[in-house]
């Protein structure tokens, strides 16, 4: 198992401990000791769905439908780098968007998606978009989507929260001076939920992964140059993915933007694309395709 899979496995438990001990103590402040287990089992419970069913949530956030034709561009372009990859070819699916950008899904190598926008099959060559797909392919064989997957649930399981405050009574104002603190309290806990969202992107998910992805998928299709022009384009695209509406999903996708300063502060994910494309360049020039494990 390689390093990257391996420290992605711890980051998922360190989540996991962090995740559950959180919840377990809301529900504590909320309930008191029935609260504490509560809460304890419906954390435990989503993040096992986290594991299983966040893929799936995804997709269905992002309206993706799946390409089933082999002989559809996509299928054929995943299944070549696939070889070249000595793996299985992930399941292709397609999100009705001009943007172009492009996301991979999955626990493992046999379950896994790449998922594309219209916009990035139009606008990039074929060497381009294999150097994309080379991209997601290297974050499903280091675990990254695993963790990615973890991320993404938990960080939408954060409104369980707003749930249980809206049913427990002593958090209501004007109980008596005990539950006006508590009121308090909770206010100030209900506004760090999407800073926490934000932190848990963060820690789960390191920025160079993205350096190492970019490196790894040149060499599943032999070339640097390709991902390079693809990045180029995306970032110049006048069509964007906007995050907003997801930030969960942010760490995900190739390329992503927020409209604000604080939400791209909060969650930001990615290197900037100039940086990687200089990356590649240099590795195109002087680099060969050795040591990508």
């Amino acid at each position: 198992m390689s390093r990257s899979r391996v420290r992605n496995r711890l980051k998922i438990l360190a989540l996991f401990v962090v995740f559950v001990t959180l919840g377990a103590t809301i529900g504590y402040v909320l309930v008191g000791v029935i609260g504490l287990f509560v809460v304890f089992l419906i954390c435990v419970v989503l993040f096992a769905l986290s594991l299983w069913m966040s893929d799936k949530q995804a997709l269905k956030i992002l309206d993706a439908r799946e390409i089933t034709d082999p002989d559809f561009r996509l299928n054929r372009l995943i299944l070549k780098v696939a070889r070249g990859a000595s793996t299985h070819a992930p399941k292709a699916y397609l999100i009705q968007s001009k943007a172009p950008n492009s996301l991979a899904l999955g626990r493992n190598p046999d379950d896994c998606a790449i998922v594309v926008t219209e916009g990035l099959l139009e606008s990039l060559t074929n060497a381009e978009l294999e150097g994309v797909i080379g991209h997601e392919l290297a974050h499903i064989l280091s675990s990254d989507t695993l963790l990615g997957a973890v991320t993404a649930g938990l960080a939408n399981t954060l409104g369980l929260y707003g749930i249980l405050r809206k049913r427990n009574p002593i958090v209501q104002k004007g109980a008596s001076p005990v539950s006006d603190r508590k009121n308090v309290l909770m206010t100030l806990i209900r506004y760090t939920f999407n800073p926490l969202a934000g932190a848990i992107t963060q820690f789960a998910v390191s920025r160079n992964r993205e350096y190492q992805a970019d490196r790894i998928g040149a060499g599943y299709t032999g070339a640097y140059a390709p991902l390079a022009n693809a990045l180029r384009k995306i970032q110049r695209s006048t069509s964007r993915l906007e995050m907003d509406s997801f930030p969960a999903l942010s760490h995900l996708v190739i390329y992503g933007e927020f409209s604000g300063w604080f939400n791209r502060w909060l969650f930001y994910s990615h290197p900037p694309v100039e940086e990687r494309v200089q990356r590649l360049e240099r590795l195109s020039k002087f680099g060969g395709f050795s040591n990508l494990t």
